[in-house]
């Protein structure tokens, strides 16, 4: 058993003699294995959360409550075996850890007598456990005074472009930390431009994890290379290359793939805990700063309750984890129908499909919105109507905006873009 008796003893002394080394040091219940001193301990820290006095002439009557007259005595006297307060902390938690990681033990080896349990529900739930412990003793306090030198360094990198001149004109990139939400109905090129951002990022030299949930790598594959190579992407898809110059185009985007540092993970259901398995093993392996996601919904929840307090959840520990490995998560996510009900498509914050705190816990919303796109269905029969549809359709052609709804330090606005749905494209747009 993972236990020092002394050394909880001599810090439960040290801490009726000092109050404040609990709020100081972030002691906690689970740090002591004896249940009398998980007692004492806890009652100490209710009377310092209320600012009452937590001394030996105060206790005395708990310490009797508990049938342990004159034990107050013993913690005192054990301060004298006590070197450095803080230490013993760590020591006593270090314990503690063993213990969490020997039940986790016990704990796997139950799940895998269990024949109903299969190898990939296992393992999940372990590293579930296991990240628990692993977040608990990250320890991520920082002086003001280091934050400040760190964040005003030249040598820092703080921020990571969007790939778009237009859109960084606007929100300055993504700073490290942000979780960005992309949102857009149905073929408006929300992940169109997500491939597209991770392609130009990664011609910069920054690794990208793209999380699919919705496509296989396969067919991600296929419409990055109809951006690279300006091939139809039907054509690719059937495999109908005709001429020399699509074959040369071909294998020149196919040898640009292979220099990418771009890494599709499309396991499809992925976990929480999952994600956050693929996300530090990136993070450790390439010190890359941009995850892409899509879509977030499609995360699968390990409960079933109420759907906008499951994406609440997702969007929660996405934040969590962009803030805790100091990197960019470009997460989809889909729109409500009721954009289509209205007369103006133009996408609106309120139009986020079951919302949760998505735009609460994103830095950064962008809309993608193709104006085309609806006015094409919008043809009409009337010959005089019908020249200043084809008018109006012809200046809208291929007109696309990232549409910047939440900055969370800075301005809104419109991106504007240019489209090519055959080439899977976005590009700046060029106004000549």
């Amino acid at each position: 058993m993972h236990f020092n008796i002394e050394a909880e003893q001599a810090l439960l002394g040290h801490i009726i003699m000092d109050n404040d080394f609990i709020m100081i040091t972030g002691a906690e219940e689970e740090d002591f294995l004896d249940d009398n001193h998980k007692k004492i301990f806890t009652y100490i820290n209710s009377c310092v959360k209320n600012s009452a006095p937590a001394n030996q002439i105060s206790l005395t009557q708990f310490f009797e409550s508990l049938d342990l007259k004159g034990y107050i005595a013993t913690l005192l006297g054990s301060i004298n075996c006590l070197i450095n307060a803080t230490e013993t902390l760590k020591i006593l938690r270090e314990l503690r850890y063993k213990r969490e990681l020997e039940e986790i033990t016990l704990y796997t080896n139950e799940m895998l007598s269990d024949a109903c349990k299969n190898s990939q529900e296992i393992k999940e739930s372990i590293i579930e456990r296991l990240e628990v412990i692993s977040n608990k003793s990250a320890n991520q306090s920082v002086s003001f005074g280091k934050s400040a030198r760190e964040a005003f360094s030249k040598e820092k990198v703080i921020s990571i472009s969007s790939g778009y001149k237009a859109i960084d004109g606007i929100i300055n990139g993504f700073d490290l930390g942000d979780l960005v939400i992309i949102a857009g109905r149905p073929a408006m090129g929300k992940s169109c431009l997500v491939a597209n951002m991770a392609l130009r990022l990664a011609k910069q030299g920054n690794p990208i994890l793209f999380v699919s949930l919705e496509m296989k790598a396969d067919q991600i594959s296929k419409r990055m290379i109809s951006c690279l190579s300006s091939i139809h992407l039907t054509k690719l898809k059937n495999n109908n290359l005709n001429s020399q110059y699509e074959f040369e185009a071909f294998q020149n985007a196919i040898t640009l793939a292979d220099s990418l540092p771009i890494t599709i993970e499309d396991s499809g259901g992925i976990t929480l805990p999952k994600l956050r398995y693929q996300i530090k093993k990136f993070v450790n392996r390439t010190k890359g700063k941009v995850v892409i996601i899509d879509y977030l919904q499609l995360i699968k929840h390990k409960t079933k309750g109420q759907r906008v307090d499951d994406v609440t959840e997702i969007t929660n520990t996405l934040k969590e984890l962009a803030m805790e490995f100091n990197i960019v998560i470009i997460a989809l996510s889909q729109l409500s129908r009721a954009v289509e009900s209205r007369d103006d498509k133009r996408p609106m914050l309120s139009d986020l499909r079951e919302s949760g705190s998505i735009e609460q816990d994103a830095s950064v919303v962008i809309f993608t919105f193709r104006p085309e796109y609806y006015l094409e269905r919008q043809k009409p029969d009337d010959a005089v109507k019908l020249r200043q549809w084809e008018s109006e359709m012809q200046r809208l052609k291929g007109v696309a905006y990232a549409m910047i709804a939440k900055v969370r330090d800075g301005q809104c606005g419109d991106a504007k873009l240019h489209f090519e749905g055959e080439f899977q494209r976005f590009s700046e747009f060029d106004n000549n």
